[in-house]
């Protein structure tokens, strides 16, 4: 996944796969799993920056004060495309 060329509060699309717990720490039957599960999410925001292990973004940012809500961060490997809009 290449990540395109982005400045502080840019608005992007992130398309990214929700890591998520396959069964509830009971034993089960592997035929139950279902890996067959789309999981995939759009999330729009402003950028933040990017880390080796995590992309941040944020809801909202308070223009000449900066000042940010709504921060959270998305793990680089989950992450499928970004677009900036």
């Amino acid at each position: 996944m290449k990540i395109p060329k982005l400045k502080k509060y840019d608005i992007v699309r992130v398309t990214w796969i929700v890591p998520y717990t396959i069964d509830n720490g009971a034993w089960i039957d592997e035929e139950e799993i279902d890996s067959s599960g789309d999981g995939h999410i759009e999330t729009v925001g402003h950028y933040l920056e990017k880390s080796q292990t995590q992309l941040i973004l944020c809801q909202s940012y308070y223009r000449g004060q900066d000042v940010v809500q709504g921060g959270f961060s998305i793990p680089l490997g989950c992450i499928k495309e970004i677009e900036k809009l």
